[in-house]
């Protein structure tokens, strides 16, 4: 037999799980609005205004559209000012302590240099690595370099040189060693202050359409750096911890032993020997089909003779 309640007593009833759920549904907004954004970083503790919108975000994080090309970029690209006083210098970064995980650290952030920006002043490659270990410090990003230089979004790389087959190309051995030098020396500490908190880069021969909304702080090179608008771009909102865990390090290709023009591939093993070189029987380049990225071709060796770049917008 069902009892009824006193009619005190199921009012008083009604009006608390009434207040129990408006608090929860505040409380779920709160997070919403503080919370996780759409490029899976948790956002800072930090009144509304003092981050960007999940549109930006979002529009920073995936297929971007670019509204101009070539002459027309760059005249835009121009007319777009660099924001003053905007170069906050970021904290020297400390690599990881373990050794086999600092040797990752520096491949994944060597891949960056080099393929983002090898063939650029020191300047410009300096600054590119920058830019990754300011997004490991941020909440808006993967908080290790390799999961950051491989970071994937909503089908979209953030630095194409991981899906586009270039990691299948020899790199040009002096300017390998010279991106793994740099990523060493920015690992143990060395600023590029040029670029401030910047997270963001793309080429002056194209003009995304976030661009104007994000906040220019640096023209080097065939590169423009930006950092995030409001409190978010800010040097205090990149308190993110540094894990120290690097992960699927992406192997690169290097000249055969026995000579010849075949390409061969050697990683570091966690005994700090080789792995036997291993040919490639895939003609995309050496991706990571697992992860779902397309691979095509880039042209690596224009690069190396023109002394040019041909990265796409970061």
């Amino acid at each position: 037999m069902k009892l009824a309640l006193p009619q005190e007593r199921r009012r008083r009833w009604l009006i608390g799980t009434v207040l129990a759920v408006a608090m929860a549904l505040l409380a779920a907004n709160g997070l919403y609005q503080r919370g996780m954004s759409p490029s899976a970083g948790t956002r800072p503790s930090a009144a509304p205004q003092d981050v960007p919108s999940d549109a930006l975000i979002a529009a920073t994080t995936s297929n971007q559209s670019i509204i101009a090309e070539a002459d027309a970029a760059r005249a835009a690209n121009a007319a777009l000012g660099i924001v003053p006083d905007a170069i906050e210098p970021s904290r020297p970064f400390a690599g990881p302590a373990e050794p086999y995980m600092r040797q990752q650290a520096e491949l994944c952030l060597a891949q960056a240099i080099y393929y983002e920006a090898g063939f650029e002043g020191e300047t410009g490659r300096r600054a590119v690595a920058q830019v990754v270990l300011n997004r490991v410090r941020h909440p808006a990003f993967p908080h290790s370099v390799c999961e950051v230089v491989y970071q994937r979004t909503g089908g979209v790389c953030q630095f194409t040189f991981a899906c586009d087959g270039a990691l299948a190309r020899i790199p040009v051995p002096a300017v390998w060693e010279r991106s793994l030098r740099e990523a060493r020396e920015a690992l143990a500490g060395q600023v590029e202050t040029s670029v401030g908190m910047a997270t963001h880069y793309h080429a002056d021969y194209v003009y995304p359409a976030w661009a104007p909304r994000l906040e220019k702080v640096a023209a080097i090179g065939q590169h423009l750096f930006y950092r995030w608008p409001l409190g978010w771009g800010r040097r205090k909102a990149f308190a993110a911890a540094y894990t120290g865990i690097e992960t699927g390090v992406l192997p690169v290709p290097v000249a055969a032993e026995t000579g010849g023009a075949e390409a061969a591939m050697k990683v570091p093993d966690q005994a700090g020997g080789e792995i036997a070189p291993r040919r490639s029987q895939n003609e995309g380049g050496y991706v990571d089909t697992s992860k779902g990225w397309r691979p095509s071709i880039a042209d690596v060796e224009s690069e190396a003779a023109t002394g040019t770049s041909s990265a796409p917008p970061q």
